[in-house]
This record gives C-alpha cells, structure tokens and sequence, in this order.
C-alpha cells in the first residue's frame, strides 16, 4: 500500500525520474552505439582491460556451457 496521497506522489515523482534517466542513458548508449563507440569487451575507466570483469566474463561463459551440456545430455 502507497498510504497517503503525498507519499504516492513521492513515489511517483521517483518512479518518473528513474523512467526519465534511463530513457536518457538508452539514448546515449545507442548514439554510442551507431557511431562505433562501444566494445564487446569490459573496461575501466582509464582504458585498461579490467581483469576482475574478464575473469567473471570466462566463468559465467564456463558456467553457462556446463549447464547448456547437461540440459543437451538430458542429465
């Protein structure tokens, strides 16, 4: 339950902003995007490749295949 009528607005109010700056964000990323902006690899802020994020890359990747064999295996 909301309550009283300020506390919905308040609600509101934050659920507007949220749909306001991800409809921002999307923008960027896709104006990125189109004009050959973004990688398929992770990076820090400095440019470098972020090590942390690449080993969790090769887990999930690893993960995700073991699941993706027993499913086809029926096991």
């Amino acid at each position: 339950m909301l309550g009283d009528a300020s506390n919905a607005r308040r609600h509101r109010d934050q659920l507007l902003a949220r749909e306001v700056v991800e409809s921002f964000f999307a923008e960027v990323m896709a104006l990125a995007d189109k004009k050959g902006l973004l990688s398929k690899e992770h990076f820090s802020v400095d440019g470098t490749l972020d090590p942390i994020l690449v080993e969790v890359r090769r887990k999930t990747q690893t993960a995700t295949s073991a699941i993706d064999k027993r499913v086809t295996e029926g096991g």
